[in-house]
């Protein structure tokens, strides 16, 4: 869970050294910079599911707080896939 956490938060702030670098106008650069942005949910629902499965050690409940996890795994995901198909998303509505 530890390491999920950190490589959710590493792709969210990786990027945006890069995309600040990039020869293109300020709008777009923000544009671009909030669309690796939506990665932050994938950060949040990481540490929520750390939470979790800390509990699941803890507590007598084990389906509960598995539940909870396993619950955790799909706004990951599509926080995920929102974050690889935006980019095509503006040239997908163009045309």
């Amino acid at each position: 869970g530890v390491f999920n956490t950190i490589s959710d938060t590493t792709m969210v702030l990786l990027p945006q050294r890069v995309i600040w670098k990039l020869n293109m106008s300020r709008w777009r650069r923000v544009g671009l910079s909030t669309i690796f942005l939506f990665g932050i949910l994938a950060c949040i629902v990481s540490l929520v599911r750390l939470y979790c499965c800390a509990r699941v050690f803890k507590s007598h409940d084990y389906t509960y707080y598995t539940l909870l996890m396993a619950l955790g795994s799909f706004p990951e995901m599509t926080a995920g896939f929102l974050v690889i198909c935006l980019p095509l998303l503006l040239k997908f509505v163009r045309s």
